[in-house]
């Protein structure tokens, strides 16, 4: 897997293709084998979208949820194409948050 990121925040991943998913031929198999997804600033941001995706009406498969590390909810635009909507806490963050403890106290 790799993960490509730019300066504005597009986030490409590129996976190998899954047998068990018919590799990349998705027509065939009847089954979702690829998605776009929307990576969101804050949870509460994920949150926010779930409401008005959900408002319109949009097929949502199942609420937000804690997904590896993250918070995301997968709908369904036209044509059957799998969107994600997700928040992942970046290392970064994590990092800071670790140095900020004060084991001493």
């Amino acid at each position: 897997m790799a993960i490509l990121r730019d300066d504005a925040g597009l986030e490409l991943v590129i996976s190998r293709a899954v047998e068990k998913f018919g590799g990349a031929d998705s027509v065939s198999i009847g089954r979702n084998t690829y998605h776009i997804g929307f990576m969101q600033p804050s949870r509460e941001a994920v949150d926010i979208l779930f409401e008005r995706v959900k408002s319109a009406g949009c097929d949502i498969p199942k609420p937000p949820a804690a997904i590896r590390g993250g918070w995301s909810f997968y709908c369904f635009a036209p044509g059957r194409i799998l969107v994600e909507v997700g928040w992942r806490m970046e290392l970064s963050y994590v990092v800071n948050l670790l140095l900020s403890i004060d084991c001493y106290s």
